[in-house]
């Protein structure tokens, strides 16, 4: 949040990420059917994944030829190296089977990426359809291609999206957590206090 969200460019609407851990939940066989479909649809995709070292090999045996051959695979990074990724791309998958609240769609609206969600946990919340990301059925592999495809082909959606996405971000701050947080325990021990009179 302490710099802009770069504008949406064709080039970054071009370059589709997936950030998270290799664990079943996180739905990496979903991410890589996504990148498979897209990359037989569009040979001038690219794509990134970003996720453990340990388990490169074990998305590699998910890809199919043409995808492989387009995904860039990363090992974590720190926060100022993932900014730069974040900002390199227009599109980010976050297809989990199910979610607490999970920030990294919130860190890739922060930088203006156009999310994709599966409509569960924290991103069901945040998200409203259309406006400043797309909400699609978990572990509906198609919707999620047909909504890139969308954002790919019509570029005032995407911008518009883009922009939303950012100044949604925007609003979930450490302090506004920390104001929440302490208003609800003041909450609580107020009604404690009344509790029995």
């Amino acid at each position: 949040l302490g710099s802009p969200a770069l504008d949406m460019t064709l080039t970054r609407l071009r370059r589709v990420l997936y950030v998270g851990q290799f664990v079943f939940f996180k739905a990496p066989m979903v991410v890589a059917a996504i990148m498979n479909k897209l990359a037989t649809l569009d040979t001038q995709l690219e794509f990134t994944w970003v996720c453990s070292k340990a388990h490169h090999s074990q998305v590699r045996e998910l890809l199919s030829e043409e995808a492989s051959k387009r995904v860039s695979l990363h090992d974590w990074m720190p926060q100022e190296e993932l900014l730069k990724v974040y900002d390199q791309h227009g599109i980010f998958l976050f297809p989990s089977f199910f979610e607490g609240f999970g920030k990294v769609f919130l860190e890739a609206m922060s930088r203006g990426l156009c999310v994709i969600a599966a409509d569960n946990g924290g991103a069901r919340d945040v998200i409203r359809h259309g406006m400043n990301g797309m909400l699609s059925p978990t572990g509906d592999v198609e919707t999620f291609v047909t909504y890139a495809q969308e954002l790919m082909s019509q570029f005032s959606l995407a911008a518009n999206i883009s922009k939303e996405a950012a100044l949604t971000a925007r609003q979930y701050t450490w302090d506004r957590v920390a104001a929440e947080t302490a208003a609800f325990y003041q909450d609580r021990l107020e009604a404690k206090s009344g509790f029995g009179k």
